[in-house]
């Protein structure tokens, strides 16, 4: 990634300077300091790590290269709004599993899948409590 009159270049692709028209290929087979002659440097951008926002950012120059920093802080995650019902829902077993474990229940008389959905089943009910009227 570049930077030239302020403007980022992502990739490298043809160029108008100062009237004269340049090729991509000036990316790949100029040297930095050709490059800089042009106005082009080199550009590293910052990205925040998940979780975090940008509250401030400037660029510096070390070396004939632009550096971003950035200043970040921590995000609040959304509130979860959603009722007990719909976060049970979400992390019940699928009618898929239930099918399942209930046909070698019943049918092929093995109790174990059955027995190990139910144990979850009771897990997420004491996680998401229904609340009391």
């Amino acid at each position: 990634m570049w930077i030239y009159n302020n403007q980022t270049i992502s990739s490298p692709r043809g160029i108008t300077i100062n009237g004269v028209q340049h090729p991509e290929t000036i990316f790949y087979l100029w040297s930095k300091e050709e490059l800089a002659a042009l106005g082009i440097k080199p550009y590293h951008p910052a990205y925040p790590p998940a979780g975090q926002r940008v509250v401030s950012s400037r660029t510096e120059e070390v070396d004939g290269e632009i550096y971003e920093r950035i200043e970040t802080e921590a995000v609040e995650p959304p509130a979860d709004t959603r009722t007990y019902s719909e976060k049970r829902a979400a992390e019940y077993p699928s009618l898929s599993e239930l099918n399942v474990a209930l046909w070698e229940k019943v049918v092929e008389g093995r109790p174990e899948a059955s027995e190990a959905l139910e144990a979850k089943r009771q897990e997420i009910k004491a996680k998401y409590p229904k609340p009391q009227s």
